[in-house]
């Protein structure tokens, strides 16, 4: 009986508990289209309006027309999330509307920003670029209007996809890193007024095909146009009177470069490794060399072209003229091109070996002044020379105190120099030979061979004799052999 009292009380508590949670139910329920309901009578009371923050920056204030509000709706209630422009502009500055961007420059100035196009206004200075507000990687193409005086440090830095620029007459100075990086910058027209082009430029603007320096400059800073590879002409005008160290290093696609009177002053390193250089012409005096002894860089080094300079100019000295690079082959109307006879020319040495080894040269032999082993001057005891343009032979015994492997040999002329390469091998390593055969292989050739050896100037029994000579050898004790036989018998007999 009390078992069937307790299951009727708990079944009662079921039902009880049911009803309460259905109400509940039911009543969040009409909570819910309540809110609904007020907020479509736009009730003020009820989920206002988010009011958007104004952002302070060290740059000034981001106005809420920089800031958008975004609204999700789930399950659990209302949510926002908020997207901040991540442009910032000076105090003072405006968003015009939702595409462009404008500002004050500090000189005074105005600036706008537009689907990629930059236009510069006022009179004035665009001084430091990274303080004047605008994005550089944002930037495709650049207006500078009327009354700009300079493009200031660092004014430009980074606009890598700049395409277009446009610059007025009244500019004076291109300051340093002023287009440094501007690598989609195929051209540009610089005005005539320009007196100074800072330091870094136009640096690693790789794009860039060809540049027209002004009259009006005096000097060309340092690594101003480094690295521009795509760079094929440059003019540079008479009355630029210093090329700073550095100032066309690496640009690589530069074939042909005069250099004006008006130069008296050439920096370390100034052309280096511009690689595609062919052609080089001074038009004046000797210029001054400025060494630096830590960077240990030549005016043309690692550069190999011909070089031209007035006929008959005292100041052209052979010491000035190696100092401007070893690859330099200096000509003239008068002089002998430098070229290397390989036919007459031996290539490759066996320590040892007797003989020595010679090279042949175009030049005449009244110009040559030295010859280099690896960068150091040889001694003249240890070569002899002979006519017939230039016939330099390397003694036996100078030879035999080389390192095996290549070797760098330069012949200096009083108008130029010119490289060729030796191999030394250790003993047994090579096959002997003579000039205008391959000592590798030991086989003739004929024409201009390059590789050629004089490993031994001796006369040594061929391969072909030798086995001629056995052969008669053996012949002759057979036929000694066979007479003595006869010889036998017949006593027998």
């Amino acid at each position: 009986m009390k078992r069937r009292l307790a299951a009727a009380f708990l079944a009662m508590a079921f039902v009880f508990s049911g009803s309460t949670m259905a109400w509940a139910v039911e009543g969040e329920e009409n909570a819910a289209a309540d809110t609904l309901d007020n907020v479509s009578r736009g009730d003020d009371n009820v989920l206002p309006e988010p009011i958007v923050p104004v952002e302070t920056t060290q740059k000034g204030t981001v106005p809420a027309a920089a800031t958008e509000s975004k609204k999700t709706q789930n399950g659990e209630g209302v949510t926002e999330e908020a997207d901040t422009d991540e442009n910032t502009i000076n105090e003072g500055e405006k968003a015009v509307d939702s595409e462009t961007v404008s500002g004050t420059l500090n000189s005074g100035g105005t600036w706008a920003l537009k689907d990629g196009v930059l236009t510069i206004s006022g009179d004035g200075a665009i001084s430091w670029g990274y303080g004047e507000g605008w994005y550089n990687k944002d930037i495709m193409k650049i207006i500078v209007g009327e009354g700009v005086t300079e493009i200031g440090p660092y004014a430009f830095t980074g606009c890598s996809g700049m395409t277009e620029i446009s610059l007025p007459e009244g500019i004076t100075e291109i300051g340093e890193h002023a287009f440094f990086g501007c690598s989609g910058m195929t051209e540009i027209s610089l005005p005539e007024g320009i007196t100074e082009i800072g330091p870094y430029a136009f640096e690693n603007c790789t794009s860039l095909t060809e540049i027209s320096i002004p009259r009006q400059v005096k000097r060309i800073s340092a690594y101003s146009f480094c690295s521009c590879e795509a760079l094929t002409s440059v003019d540079i005008p008479d009355g630029v009177g210093a090329i700073e160290y550095g100032a066309f290093k690496k640009c690589k696609s530069l074939s042909e470069i005069t250099i004006p009177k008006s130069v008296n002053e050439l920096g370390h390193g100034v052309f280096a490794e511009c690689k595609g250089l062919d052609k080089v012409t001074f038009e004046g005096d000797a210029p001054y060399f400025t060494y630096d002894p830590l960077v240990k860089e030549a005016p043309f080094h690692n550069v190999r072209a011909s070089a031209y300079r007035p006929e008959g100019n005292k100041t052209w000295t052979n010491e000035i003229m190696r100092s401007m690079g070893t690859g330099l082959v200096w000509v003239s109307e008068k002089t002998t091109p430098l070229k290397i006879v390989p036919e007459a020319t031996d290539f490759t040495y066996v320590i040892g070996s007797s003989g020595g080894v010679t090279i042949k040269c175009t030049g005449e032999l009244k110009d040559f002044v030295n010859v280099y082993m690896d960068g150091v001057e040889v001694d003249k005891s240890n070569y002899t020379l002979r006519e017939g343009s230039t016939i330099l032979t390397f003694a036996t015994k100078y030879l035999d105190t080389l390192s095996v492997g290549k070797h760098t040999v330069t012949l200096n002329y009083t108008y130029g120099s010119i490289d060729t390469e030796l191999t030394v091998l250790a003993s047994g390593d090579g096959n002997s030979g003579t000039a205008g055969t391959t000592g590798a292989v030991g086989t003739s050739s004929t024409g201009n061979t390059i590789g050629a050896s004089n490993l031994t100037k001796g006369s040594s029994p061929k391969t072909g004799d030798e086995a001629s000579f056995l052969l008669w050898v053996l012949a002759a004790m057979c036929s000694l052999g066979i007479g003595a036989a006869v010889l036998r018998r017949k006593r027998s007999i």
